[in-house]
């Protein structure tokens, strides 16, 4: 069985990404965590659905079994940007799309080539607009991406409400 513990080879880097995100996100509802996998997973015979639930819910939150969504690293990479810099209650700019490139940019650099990437929504026009999601928390909106590498699980997710 797969344990999740906490990461300490990238702590400091973590900190002041999170620390980066916070200080320019408006709602400043942010989730950064990255977390190490014991033993390292075989991201092809392992439960990845299982993985990500157990990690989101000793974070808090919800499981939502076979409703995640997997995507490639791409589209990762777009809904970071697009969550970063938008508001999702208002689509009003919430981090400067520069700085959401930036940041969205450093939390991938943070998981090595070969790995899974999932969300909980669907998205329209470019990953420009969410349109429907499962909730994982409480909030009125929220999304955002879970990255599982083989000795890694990282969550980059924001909150919003109307």
């Amino acid at each position: 069985m797969t344990q999740i513990i906490p990461e300490t080879e990238t702590i400091s880097e973590i900190a002041e990404l999170r620390e980066q995100i916070i200080s320019k996100r408006e709602s400043r509802e942010v989730l950064l965590e990255i977390k190490k996998l014991i033993p390292s997973v075989n991201l092809a015979g392992e439960n990845l659905m299982a993985i990500v639930d157990s990690f989101v819910m000793q974070l808090g939150f919800s499981g939502i079994g076979d409703r995640w969504k997997q995507i490639n690293r791409k589209s990762a990479q777009k809904i970071l940007i697009f969550i970063l810099n938008k508001n999702l209650a208002y689509a009003e700019e919430s981090i400067a799309i520069n700085d959401a490139e930036t940041i969205a940019n450093r939390f991938m650099i943070l998981f090595e080539d070969n790995c899974q990437f999932l969300t909980n929504a669907i998205f329209n026009n470019n990953y420009s607009r969410l349109t429907e999601w499962d909730s994982i928390t409480e909030s009125t909106f929220d999304t955002g991406v879970v990255i599982v590498s083989n000795e890694r699980i990282g969550i980059l997710w924001v909150q919003d409400e109307d």
